[in-house]
């Protein structure tokens, strides 16, 4: 088989791969929804480590399997924001979108946010720097008072980009929970894919 084919034939399967990822994606909106279903999902709290308040979060997290694009900072609990406890991340200057980037593989993740009122967050997931899918929610209306708890499932995934609409960006985060993927791909992309191959090959010898 030639290099041509080869290439097209890893694109098709790959390509086939990322539509079944996207089509079973999920909004999800209560915790339980990971915790019930994987009892080895992993919770950072932000309590793992202490910073002054307003320090910048990158990589610090990342033995605890996370990381971030630079635009979130460290911050300890505020009387206004009712709703948290302990420290969370927050991002007070309109530096929308920002990455959370995950060590492993993940086919769930949800966090605590709160917004203020009318805020629409949304959050786009990528594997392997391929773009698979975007879900989108509005947060809780009473802002400071309680947190919505948003993420989504359905999917393998190593990136979510989190943007927002609405007000004017400010959000707090809190409580990310994930789920780390340790199985391969279903069966289903392996069979579309050697379907895929088997009419590239035909269509190749003739």
């Amino acid at each position: 088989m030639n290099n041509k084919l080869s290439k097209t034939l890893v694109t098709l399967t790959l390509s086939a791969s990322c539509l079944i990822n996207a089509a079973n994606a999920g909004l999800i909106t209560d915790a339980n929804e990971i915790t019930s279903t994987d009892p080895n999902y992993s919770l950072v709290t932000f309590d793992e480590l202490t910073f002054t308040d307003g320090t910048l979060i990158t990589d610090q997290f990342l033995p605890y399997g996370v990381s971030f694009s630079p635009n979130l900072g460290y911050e300890t609990t505020r009387p206004d924001f009712t709703g948290f406890s302990g420290n969370n991340l927050q991002n007070f200057n309109n530096n929308l979108p920002f990455d959370i980037m995950f060590a492993e593989n993940v086919n769930a993740f949800g966090a605590f946010w709160e917004t203020n009122i009318n805020q629409v967050l949304s959050f786009t997931a990528f594997l392997d720097g391929v773009e698979l899918a975007t879900v989108s929610s509005s947060t809780n209306d009473n802002c400071c008072s309680s947190a919505s708890f948003l993420g989504f499932n359905g999917m393998t995934f190593d990136k979510i980009s989190v943007s927002g609409a609405g007000a004017n960006g400010h959000l707090i985060m809190d409580n990310l929970h994930f789920s780390a993927t340790d199985v391969p791909e279903p069966a289903t992309v392996a069979l579309f894919g050697l379907a895929l191959m088997g009419l590239a090959t035909r269509k190749y010898k003739k």
